[in-house]
């Protein structure tokens, strides 16, 4: 069943980038760039980013969370970067608007793994 899932979900992964950086750099006028304001700026950043985290984390399973996170970190700083050069606003704020959508897609994974931390630690508590 996972053959069939993980190019699924890598193929998203793609789309999702794909999107984000059509959406991302181009120029405020365009059609395009009006998508990325609807339905809010900030709200938009929080949802593609929410996105990317949670597909990664399927793509690449064995990469540690840290290095993924640092990697949409540049990519969200580079794209930030870009929009500068289409005349586009460069915001820290959105910067914050992707690490919130980061941070949101985490937290399931954080709860898992204190869910598991837990029944380990309360498994050794039980042995006499």
């Amino acid at each position: 069943m996972t053959r069939f899932f993980q190019p699924a979900i890598a193929l998203g992964f793609v789309l999702v980038l794909l999107a984000l950086l059509a959406v991302s750099l181009a120029p405020p006028g365009s059609p395009l760039g009006q998508v990325a304001l609807w339905p809010g700026d900030k709200a938009s950043h929080i949802a593609a980013f929410y996105a990317l985290t949670a597909l990664s984390m399927a793509v690449f399973p064995r990469a540690h969370i840290l290095i993924l996170c640092l990697a949409l970190g540049l990519l969200g700083a580079g794209i930030e970067y870009g929009q500068g050069f289409v005349g586009r606003e460069v915001s820290v704020r959105d910067m914050i608007a992707n690490f919130i959508g980061m941070l949101i897609a985490l937290l399931p994974v954080a709860m898992h793994s204190l869910r598991l931390a837990l029944k380990v630690r309360r498994a050794g508590e039980a042995r006499p």
